[in-house]
């Protein structure tokens, strides 16, 4: 298991400590600071190819203000063709595994060549607190605001 069920859990401030494989497109719903959330979590995707043949998650990537694409550290995948798949601009690199994750560094010349609008790099959270900063910073700077905000969350 990846750990994106995991996430998605931790991020809505549920008990994450028996998931089961995601089957089917499902989200949680939670109040962050006076806005709803709704915080998607899909059937795990390895190609990009895969997104547009029926995959459950292929609306929610389209609607979503703020993608979260998790990557677990295997080594003979990368998480940047998802990136730009699902948009660089509203993506945020979610590193599962932690340590493990942040270690792998096979996918590190795609990141660097792999800039948002702004010239900065895609963010990248190894904790869940990380990524809650930046999806809060993201949405202060009006990058993503919006009434209702999505988070969606992926897997290679």
């Amino acid at each position: 298991m990846s750990g994106k069920t995991t996430l998605c859990m931790q991020l809505a401030g549920l008990d994450a400590t028996t998931v089961h494989e995601t089957c089917a497109a499902n989200y949680l719903c939670v109040d962050v600071d006076g806005t709803e959330w709704h915080i998607w979590d899909t059937p795990s995707v390895n190609k990009v190819t895969e997104m547009s043949n029926g995959w459950a998650g292929e609306g929610v990537v389209e609607e979503a203000s703020i993608v979260v694409v998790c990557h677990d550290g295997r080594r003979d995948s990368s998480p940047m063709p998802l990136v730009h798949a699902c948009g660089i601009d509203k993506s945020i690199l979610a590193l599962t595994r932690g340590p493990s994750a942040a270690a792998d560094v096979s996918y590190t010349l795609d990141y660097l060549r792999t800039t948002r609008s702004d010239g900065s790099l895609v963010p990248r959270a190894v904790t869940v607190a990380e990524l809650l900063i930046y999806i809060r910073c993201l949405q202060r700077t009006g990058a993503y605001a919006s009434a209702s905000s999505t988070a969606y969350s992926s897997v290679l």
